[in-house]
């Protein structure tokens, strides 16, 4: 069938890999199948009976998504990334398209848990990342796709809770790692300044010892320079990642 299941991780690393940057991100609900249809591990079968019904009933050339979003929160590939999907009319050419499995209708099947999460994921990396604009189905057609169960502005506000929560949680984690390199910094320049010492306290009255202490200063100082480099990258890494959290708060 050539289908892969991917975890939202996955499929955004495969994206990645292909270097494409898409002006819209569809967003779509099946409608059907549904979450009554789905029984933990008939993702192919699924995708394969939506793919049947696009090429056979509609007589498209493939099926019409780029992944299908399943209940237990696994996308299943579709349609190649770099081929317009057959989404929204006037504007699938530089689109994303993904189905998410379901009738979320009102009334009906609920968007939440691991199919949620792994929405949020996707379309975090989407919008903010590769730069697509997310678009609801029903905004350029007369239906309720993605469903009138969901809201664009409360999906899109928990978008951007998830990507101020990993921003906060990434900075978190690389403070402390800078105040340890700080920390380092110093113990190796009070180092630097013993060997130095040491180095002058030498009788270099022959052209060996001269030479020693001319080598051993400069890999010193080679090595100080190199850490300092490094540290200076991972500061300014951490001073990207609180002006990013600032322009979300």
């Amino acid at each position: 069938m050539g289908f892969e299941i991917l975890t939202a991780a996955q499929l955004i690393a495969r994206i990645k890999k292909t270097g494409i940057k898409f002006k819209y991100s569809q967003f779509h609900h099946t409608f059907r199948p549904d979450h009554s249809n789905f029984n933990g591990s008939n993702h192919m079968q699924l995708q394969q009976g939506m793919k049947n019904f696009h090429m056979n009933d509609r007589g498209w050339s493939d099926i019409g998504q780029h992944v299908s979003l399943m209940p237990d929160g696994k996308f299943v590939t579709g349609r190649p990334f770099h081929v317009a999907p057959a989404g929204i009319s006037g504007y699938n050419t530089g689109s994303f398209m993904t189905e998410v499995v379901g009738n979320f209708d009102k009334g009906n099947d609920k968007l939440e848990g691991a199919q949620l999460q792994a929405m949020i994921e996707l379309q975090a990396y989407l919008i903010h990342e590769n730069g697509a604009q997310l678009m609801f189905h029903r905004e350029h057609a007369p239906k309720s796709c993605p469903g009138t169960g969901i809201d664009k502005g409360e999906f899109l506000a928990e978008v951007a809770a998830y990507r101020f929560k990993k921003k906060t949680v990434k900075s978190a984690v690389i403070a402390p790692k800078i105040q340890e390199l700080e920390g380092n910094a110093l113990a190796l320049t009070e180092n630097q300044q013993k060997v130095v010492d040491y180095l002058k306290s030498l009788k270099l009255t022959d052209g060996g010892n001269a030479e020693e202490y001319i080598y051993f200063h400069q890999v010193l100082k080679n090595t100080i320079d190199m850490f300092y480099r490094d540290l200076n990258k991972v500061r300014k890494a951490f001073a990207e990642d609180i002006d990013e959290i600032k322009k979300q708060m």
